[in-house]
């Protein structure tokens, strides 16, 4: 009965979530351990501290900071896919 009213799991999504913090690692070479909590939830504030920082580093990067939120978005419901990501880059001419 309780998994009848939980909503669908977006497996492409944890994989997108699971890049962006490659991403953020990779920008802010740190571990984003400090970003969970010890029951693994996402500490909100710490996350949002990280992309910041990498964000700031690289704000010559048309988009970095919007795709890293987007990518890295604690609630399921507002993360992108993997489609959403590419349809949101820009095209080469």
């Amino acid at each position: 009965m309780i998994n009848e009213q939980r909503e669908a799991h977006n497996s492409y999504k944890d994989d997108a979530f699971s890049l962006g913090l490659v991403l953020l690692q990779a920008a802010n070479q740190v571990s984003p351990q400090d970003i969970y909590e010890k029951d693994g939830s996402i500490n909100k504030r710490n996350l949002e501290k990280r992309i910041q920082e990498a964000s700031a580093k690289y704000s010559n990067i048309p988009l970095f900071g919007q795709i890293l939120n987007k990518l890295l978005a604690a609630d399921e419901k507002n993360r992108w896919d993997f489609l959403t990501l590419m349809s949101s880059m820009p095209t080469r001419q």
